[in-house]
């Protein structure tokens, strides 16, 4: 991966600086806590603080450059019906079309939206594509692509048992269904579902760099005023048994360390 030479060449810039043969073994105690943390950088992992913080930044300010829509629409068409969605890492992309994404009926007219996911690392053009199809009719708005662009998110609305055909045409959106985010792998063909609360709109999803979460920035109408509100979910079968770990917010490279047990000896000292 893209990070690993640049780890290299940090260590190795660090150890020439130090006056270190390149031959001895890395100390980590004797490297500045700069220079750490701009290796933690490149490492797909963030903590849960710096997941949230990154998603509001992104979700304001990050733009989808225009060249990207010729993976869907080729050399002709509009941007119009298409959102297009980032990797954590910025390496993917997702493209897809909104056919009647605001239509709560559930009818079987409005068509499966166009669904391809891109590797912009690729440098051969016909190896890009990583998957071209489509998307659930129930799925709508917004999508989250995974670092790995084997996962993505969406939403899926989901009629309510209670609701007659008949009340369908004159009934309100909330009335007769609910919103659900799944979570959809494409290699291994799974799908989890996950509950949102009631009077809460999804605008934005996003994963964590690691694939263990999603949040889901939304309105919350449960308040009055209307709130900006966020829900993380967590994709770990353990959720229950969550180990609280300790947050070092200096030294972003020993919260890696210290997140999956390695380089115990720095860790502890």
């Amino acid at each position: 991966m893209f990070f690993q030479p640049v780890v290299l060449l940090c260590l190795f810039v660090s150890l020439k600086i130090s006056g270190m043969e390149v031959e001895s073994p890395v100390h980590f105690k004797s490297l500045p806590v700069e220079l750490l943390n701009y290796i933690a950088q490149f490492l797909p992992w963030e903590t849960e603080e710096e997941f949230i913080e990154r998603t509001q930044q992104e979700k304001i300010g990050l733009s989808f450059p225009p060249d990207y829509y010729k993976y869907l629409l080729g050399d002709g068409g509009t941007k119009e019906p298409i959102v297009g969605v980032f990797s954590p890492d910025k390496g993917k992309i997702a493209l897809f079309k909104i056919y009647c994404g605001g239509c709560y009926r559930l009818c079987n007219i409005c068509r499966a939206p166009e669904l391809v996911i891109v590797d912009l690392d690729q440098k051969k053009d016909d190896e890009k594509v990583l998957f071209a199809g489509t998307l659930a009719k129930n799925h709508y708005r917004t999508i989250a692509l995974s670092a790995s662009g084997n996962m993505y998110a969406g939403i899926k609305k989901q009629k309510r048992n209670e609701v007659k055909e008949q009340e369908v045409m004159i009934s309100s959106h909330r009335d007769v269904c609910y919103d659900l985010l799944v979570v959809r792998d494409i290699k291994k063909k799974k799908e989890r579902t996950f509950e949102i609360p009631e009077h809460v709109t999804i605008s934005h999803l996003m994963f964590n760099k690691q694939c263990t979460q999603v949040i889901a920035h939304a309105r919350d109408y449960r308040y009055v005023p209307m709130q900006r509100n966020y829900t993380i979910f967590n994709l770990q079968d353990n959720v229950d048994q969550k180990v609280v770990e300790q947050v070092n917010k200096s030294n972003r490279l020993l919260n890696y360390f210290n997140h999956y047990g390695v380089c115990k000896k720095y860790s502890e000292s």
